[in-house]
């Protein structure tokens, strides 16, 4: 949010000789407004599964009801992500980042997660 009020206001520089009032100045913030929030749900999707929490007082500039249910879905999508999809694309976002040994990422990354109890009912046949 800081960054997307800094970014408002260098626009409200560059549109210094205009009328902030002015249907193009208007026109510029909402499409400055509708491009941090997309940014910052495509982030936010990238690290945590959703989109961004408060995206919508980004875009709009005002807090709603409906936002604010929202933020409380995607919430409880987070945690629902988190507890049983999050193992594999934190794998791979330490992989790519260089947090693995080369060893730990192809042996990761290339081992399904229920192949232990496969191994287990292949051993008890």
């Amino acid at each position: 949010m800081a960054q997307s009020t800094i970014a408002r206001r260098i626009l409200d520089t560059q549109l210094g000789g205009q009328d902030n009032k002015s249907r193009s100045a208007e026109l510029f913030a909402s499409c400055l407004n509708q491009m941090w929030a997309n940014n910052g749900d495509a982030l936010s999707i990238l690290y945590a599964g959703t989109g961004a929490l408060k995206s919508g007082f980004t875009r709009t500039g005002k807090r709603t009801v409906a936002g604010m249910l929202d933020d409380a879905m995607k919430t409880v999508n987070r945690m629902y992500v988190n507890t049983f999809l999050d193992d594999s694309r934190q794998y791979v976002i330490d992989a790519l980042v260089g947090k693995l040994t080369k060893w730990q990422a192809m042996t990761t990354l290339l081992r399904h997660p229920l192949q232990d109890d496969a191994d287990q009912e292949i051993a008890r046949a």
